[in-house]
């Protein structure tokens, strides 16, 4: 989703972040809105299955709680990413997604930085929900890791799909 403008990246990044957090908000409020899960729910049954899947493998891993906290991580992806027309056509695959899954792992093993050209404002996000969300703060190194590539790994592939 590139978007040629006039203001400067801290003003996109601002309004980026106003975006991201108005989805929080939303995702918050609706949390308990079964209208909501099932209108999502379809979205990606529809247009992105394979995340649908994904999602679905989390419930046996993972708490009650952290689940839903979980999901709302992604839901939050999805929903700031539907915007691009492309991802009513074009979905994310097993192959696509395994490919920067095992680089982001790769990199997160060897501890390599690598600066991340991926909508950084909304990952940003992402991780600080991991810092200021009790049931995220205190998950499992292990789950809580898998969690965090697993994301990076999404919001990568809505990018490489939508450039």
């Amino acid at each position: 989703m590139e978007i040629i403008t006039n203001k400067s990246p801290q003003k996109l990044q601002m309004e980026d972040l106003r975006r991201i957090m108005t989805i929080f908000d939303k995702i918050i409020k609706l949390e308990n809105d079964i209208d909501y899960a099932h209108i999502t729910t379809d979205e990606l049954f529809k247009h992105q299955p394979f995340m649908l899947s994904m999602l679905m493998g989390y419930k046996s891993d993972l708490a009650k709680a952290e689940l839903n906290e979980v999901l709302n991580l992604y839901i939050t992806i999805w929903e700031y990413f539907k915007i691009d027309p492309i991802l009513k056509i074009k979905a994310i695959t097993e192959a696509q997604f395994d490919r920067i899954h095992e680089s982001n792992i790769e990199r997160f093993a060897t501890k390599k930085t690598v600066k991340m050209k991926v909508v950084p404002v909304l990952y940003a996000a992402i991780l600080q929900r991991f810092e200021n969300h009790p049931v995220l703060f205190s998950m499992e190194p292990h789950p809580k890791t898998a969690v965090m590539i697993g994301t990076k790994s999404i919001i990568e592939c809505f990018h490489e799909l939508t450039t």
